[in-house]
């Protein structure tokens, strides 16, 4: 299904910059600029918040992007006559949702402090998990999201030189 000159979906950017901005207020808040309420209580960094609205912020600009008429797409990726500067943005986009996952993953996993992991599901129900495999298994993930980083981007570098 081809996107090429459709017009921009309104509705899809609102949901966008509802995003951009749940994500804006989340890195405010945590990071103290913005004091609406009480900051969550814990042994977590103001930059773990701040990241993850980062987050946030990214995945909602990216939505934004692809929604506007300059941005086409044809089978799944952006076509041949989409501009390079969309191209590098919508990059830069990824990189940040991606790394910012990676560092939130590894704040968890190797960060100081004590952590408490609950596990959900079919056949174990609300139980503790060991502090130790709970940290395995976000250094496994957070390893993993970092080679996907690597990858996307030299694959990204690699499409941006065409």
């Amino acid at each position: 299904m081809s996107q090429t000159d459709t017009p921009a979906d309104k509705s899809t950017i609102a949901c966008g910059l509802l995003t951009v901005a749940m994500g804006a207020f989340l890195a405010l808040q945590t990071s103290g600029l913005v004091n609406v309420g009480a900051r969550p209580e814990g042994d977590a960094p103001a930059w773990l918040g701040v990241c993850a609205g980062l987050v946030f912020i990214a995945g909602g600009l990216a939505v934004v992007l692809q929604s506007l008429p300059f941005a086409k797409f044809a089978r799944g990726d952006f076509s041949a006559d989409t501009p390079t500067w969309v191209r590098s943005i919508m990059l830069a986009l990824v990189l940040t949702i991606v790394g910012g996952l990676a560092a939130i993953g590894a704040w968890v996993a190797f960060g100081p402090g004590e952590r408490h992991f609950h596990v959900v599901g079919m056949f174990i129900g609300g139980d503790k998990v060991d502090d130790v495999l709970g940290r395995f298994v976000f250094g496994a993930g957070t390893v993993l999201t970092g080679l996907i980083f690597v990858v996307f981007a030299l694959t990204g570098a690699r499409r941006l030189r065409r």
